[in-house]
Order: structure tokens, then C-alpha cells, then sequence
């Protein structure tokens, strides 16, 4: 334990850095957060922070693989509903993930200009980490619903995600937007499956 913090105050610590920059990005942009307000919120000095994130722009990746997570959580669960054809869980699925990317307005907010310098910054393997888990997540879902299709699981993840990249700008479609990507959803699935 480094610097007079146990395991499970430095799994706190971490946490509570976590769910406050998330609660931060709610009404700020990333580049409007400061450590220093972090810290003083979470009661740590300047310098602990570091033991626990090399930089605000880690910390930002922490946030995405902990939302991550949390979705995928959820996915699972979802997948293992018993009362429902697998083809309807993986709607019920696709439809929460839509849904879930409409709660977070600080996502629909970072621009790719934003999102890619953010990126450019982290390490290599924090970088790979991010590009390739949400591609393994939809996978791990699909295998666990055990659809079986003549497309590869590379594309089928890639058109989910295309329809999941449309949450970002739904205001965008107008009102007509929820009911059009179910629909979308319904051709992809009866299709693919």
C-alpha cells in the first residue's frame, strides 16, 4: 500500500475520482475540469491523485471502461432473460444501449476533435484497450445469446455499432428518431439471424 493508503482506501478513492469526474462532465467539458477541484472534492492531496491516475486524461478512459462495464453488466443480464427469444434480447439489448448513450449528454458533447486529442494522449496500450473493448463486449454478448448467422462477427458488431453511433445525434432526426432506429433494429436482427 503506497503513501499510507489501504487497498480498499485506494479502491474508494479511486471510485469516488471516477464518479465525480463523471458527474463533472454533466455540465463541463473535459478540458474545464481541473485535478485541483478533484482532489479538494475528494479530500486527497494534489500529488495522491497520481497514485492513482497518471493524468486527467486517464482518468477519462477510467470513466469509459467504468460506464463500460456497467453497460455491458446490464447487457448480460438482459441476455440471460428467460422469458424472451434470444433474437428479442439482443433488441431489448441494442435498444438499452441506445438509450443508455442518450442518458449521458456529456457523450452526445465530445466532439471527435476533443475525444481524439484526449486519445492521442494516452499510452499505447490504454489507446488499444479502448478502440478493441466495446468490439470484444458486443461479441461477448452475441456469443453468449448464441445467434448464429452466415455474416461474420466483425460486421454484424460494426453495423450494431452504426446504429449505436446514430444515439449521439438522435435530437438530431427529430422526433421520429425512436421509433425509426427500433425499426432499423428489427431489419438488422431479423436479417442477420
Amino acid at each position: 500500500m503506497s503513501r499510507g493508503f489501504t487497498e480498499e482506501e485506494r479502491k474508494e478513492i479511486k471510485n469516488k475520482l471516477i464518479d465525480l469526474f463523471i458527474e463533472k462532465l454533466n455540465y463541463q467539458k473535459i478540458s474545464s475540469i481541473n485535478i485541483d477541484d478533484l482532489v479538494k472534492s475528494v479530500g486527497i492531496a494534489k500529488g495522491s491523485f497520481y497514485l492513482f491516475f497518471k493524468s486527467k486524461d486517464e482518468l477519462f478512459a477510467a470513466v469509459l471502461n467504468h460506464i463500460q462495464s456497467e453497460i455491458v453488466n446490464e447487457s448480460i443480464y438482459l441476455a440471460e432473460e428467460k422469458d424472451l427469444s434470444d433474437k428479442k434480447k439482443l433488441k431489448a439489448i441494442v435498444l438499452f444501449l441506445i438509450n443508455t448513450i442518450k442518458q449521458y449528454p456529456w457523450i452526445k458533447k465530445l466532439s471527435n476533435v476533443e475525444y481524439e486529442k484526449i486519445i492521442r494522449r494516452l499510452p499505447r496500450e490504454t489507446k488499444e484497450n479502448l478502440r478493441t473493448k466495446d468490439i470484444t463486449d458486443i461479441q461477448n454478448i452475441l456469443e453468449k445469446l448464441n445467434l448464429k448467422s452466415d455474416y461474420s462477427s466483425e460486421n454484424i458488431v460494426i453495423m450494431i455499432q452504426i446504429i449505436l453511433s446514430s444515439a449521439l445525434n438522435s435530437q438530431d432526426y427529430g422526433p421520429q428518431y425512436d421509433q425509426s432506429v427500433e425499426m432499423m433494429v428489427d431489419i438488422l436482427i431479423n436479417n442477420l439471424f
